[in-house]
């Protein structure tokens, strides 16, 4: 589990360095980040553990937002839902066994 936990905040790490290469004026405004499942899990701290990161690297505010129910399909929808104007992004993780 701590490989795991470990292996998904690196991704994080290595995927908000990249910021170099992102729009000089994104972001200027703050960043909902949804979670698909409720406080306090394992997603949850990902996210939270995420947004920090990307908040000091990059100098806006990433709001974690938990919106669980129906296995995540409810926090899934709102983003698919919401405006495509990247501010609105989904914490998901996808761990397949080798």
């Amino acid at each position: 589990m701590r490989r795991r936990f470990a292996f998904s905040a690196m991704m994080f790490v290595i995927f908000a360095r990249a910021h170099p290469a992102l729009a000089a004026d994104y972001p200027d405004r703050p960043v909902k980040m949804v979670v698909p499942f409720p406080a306090g899990g394992f997603m949850d701290t990902v996210g939270r553990v995420a947004s920090e990161r990307l908040s000091a690297i990059l100098g806006q505010p990433f709001v974690v937002e938990n919106r669980g129910g129906a296995g995540g399909r409810i926090g899934e929808e709102f983003v698919a839902n919401s405006k495509p104007d990247g501010y609105t992004l989904l914490v998901d993780l996808i761990i397949r066994r080798l």
